[in-house]
């Protein structure tokens, strides 16, 4: 009896060194999903992490769902998977930033490049117009200031 008992425990340990998973020895080897969707990444994160499962985060932006809200997950919530099987989620992104205003249009490269000394930027915006002050274009090829500026910042 003791050598079938040897046996059998020499059996389980050779399974183990190889690779290979019994049922016995499965069964705290799978989980199941949690439901994560509408929690916020963070919380997800956790929740997976808690069931020994790891999260991938794809982010998506909807006008519908606050960003960092989980808004879907593959696999769905409650199918049974292995520990250490990786979950993905779609997570609302903020909106992105408006994008940046054009540049003002010089018709006088002169009158462009005294603009951007003055202002200490390149290609300045109407809203870097707004800082201008003035300007001293007396060493400069500038003939006629007024038409320029007025032509220019009209764009």
């Amino acid at each position: 009896m003791s050598k079938r008992i040897s046996l059998l425990l020499a059996a389980a340990w050779a399974v183990n060194l190889f690779g290979i998973v019994t049922p016995a020895m499965a069964q705290g080897a799978f989980t199941y999903v949690p439901d994560v969707v509408g929690m916020a990444k963070a919380d997800a994160e956790e929740a997976l992490n808690d069931r020994g499962l790891v999260a991938s985060f794809t982010y998506w932006f909807t006008d519908t769902v606050p960003a960092g809200q989980v808004t879907s997950q593959n696999p769905e919530s409650g199918t049974r998977v292995v520990r250490g099987s990786t979950v993905n989620l779609i997570v609302s992104a903020p909106p992105l930033p408006p994008p940046p205003p054009p540049p003002v249009n010089f018709a006088d490269p002169d009158l462009k490049a005294a603009v951007e000394a003055e202002l200490g930027v390149t290609d300045p915006t109407a809203d870097d117009m707004l800082d201008l002050v003035s300007l001293y274009a007396d060493d400069s090829n500038i003939d006629d200031l007024v038409p320029h500026f007025i032509n220019s910042s009209t764009m």
